[in-house]
């Protein structure tokens, strides 16, 4: 399946004191790392940052938001809007255990449910979201139809800005995390785990050092 990978750098992060892009692990950037990592299994990687300066020399186009300043949805809608694929991989920037068997493994498994999927109002799904054992969706580890941004669109003019309730509305398809994980050494936590405040990096940080993550 041909798709585009959109890595959000994210806003300000006030409650980490930095920016979580630059954050070091293994002496590269995480922004370093996952683009990279992406760069292995598709020719089309775009970042959305609305400060471009960190990133230039990473060699990846970079885009801004048109509705700054309103969140993850904002970003969700850049990616979308510069897209030149049907379907396209959505990550945060700050989930730093993501590796390429498990973006493998979420291609694999939307190519074949969209090939298989019920048409519903003359379309299959929007969107396919690795979900926890706890039921909770992963909507920054996604798969997302470009012709979303139409509907994000609407959603950011009108300040509708909650990520899980855009989310709720799609028509979707599921993947649990557990099978996302099978086979590496990455656990369904660790899968799923975000950091937003210092001593999130710092447990990051000490886990990968332990276990050297590639």
């Amino acid at each position: 399946m041909e798709f585009t990978a959109i890595v959000i750098a994210g806003g300000i992060s006030s409650r980490m004191g930095t920016n979580k892009a630059e954050l070091k692990f293994g002496g590269h950037s995480l922004m370093e790392r996952t683009v990279h990592m992406l760069a292995t299994i598709t020719s089309h990687v775009l970042i959305v940052a609305n400060n471009a300066t960190p990133y230039q020399e990473l060699g990846y186009r970079i885009i801004s938001d048109e509705f700054p300043g309103k969140g993850p949805l904002a970003g969700i809608h850049a990616g979308l809007m510069a897209s030149t694929t049907t379907w396209n991989l959505i990550l945060a920037c700050d989930m730093p255990f993501v590796l390429a068997p498990h973006i493998k493994t979420l291609i694999t498994y939307t190519e074949r449910v969209t090939d298989v999927s019920p048409i519903v109002e003359g379309r299959g799904y929007d969107a396919v979201f690795p979900v926890s054992a706890e039921g909770n969706e992963l909507p920054l580890l996604a798969m997302y139809r470009r012709e979303l941004s139409v509907d994000l669109a609407h959603r950011l003019a009108e300040d509708n800005l909650r990520v899980m309730n855009w989310t709720r509305g799609l028509y979707h398809a599921e993947i649990k995390v557990e099978d996302m994980v099978k086979g590496t050494e990455v656990s369904s936590d660790l899968l799923a785990f975000n950091m937003n405040y210092p001593e999130d990096y710092e447990r990051a940080a000490a886990i990968y050092n332990k276990n050297e993550f590639a």
